[in-house]
């Protein structure tokens, strides 16, 4: 590719990032003001931003509405997974080991289930 081609493609770069961050960056109209360039701060709409010229007033808020919105807070069920590669290892293990020799024949309590210390659980 020419240089010539190069320096057009790489001022068309700089002015779309410059047009976005005017565009997207909260404080661009402040910062393009201080160095003198306030008319690019009219070619983009506004953001919700207050209007400075009523906060210059007596500064007494006692006029102004502000809407809120609330919720009673509640409890929910979050269903999140997490898939990863990797090894697992248990926080905590035990090791258990029967009284007398012999055959399992029932569990008294599920896989998974929490179990206190001395719990019988075969």
């Amino acid at each position: 590719m020419a240089t010539w081609k190069q320096i057009v493609f790489a001022l068309v770069i700089l002015v779309a990032a410059a047009a976005a961050w005017v565009r997207f960056f909260p404080g661009a109209p402040d910062v393009l003001a201080r160095w003198g360039i306030d008319w690019a701060h009219a070619a983009t709409p506004p953001t919700g931003a207050v209007d400075k010229a009523g906060q210059a007033g007596s500064g007494n808020a006692a006029g102004q509405r502000v809407t809120i919105v609330a919720l009673p807070a509640a409890a929910a069920v979050i269903n999140d997974r997490l898939q990863a590669i990797g090894t697992g290892r248990a926080n905590a293990s035990v090791t258990v080991n029967p009284y007398s020799s012999g055959r399992l024949v029932e569990f008294v309590v599920e896989s998974g289930a929490h179990v206190e210390k001395g719990q019988v659980i075969a």
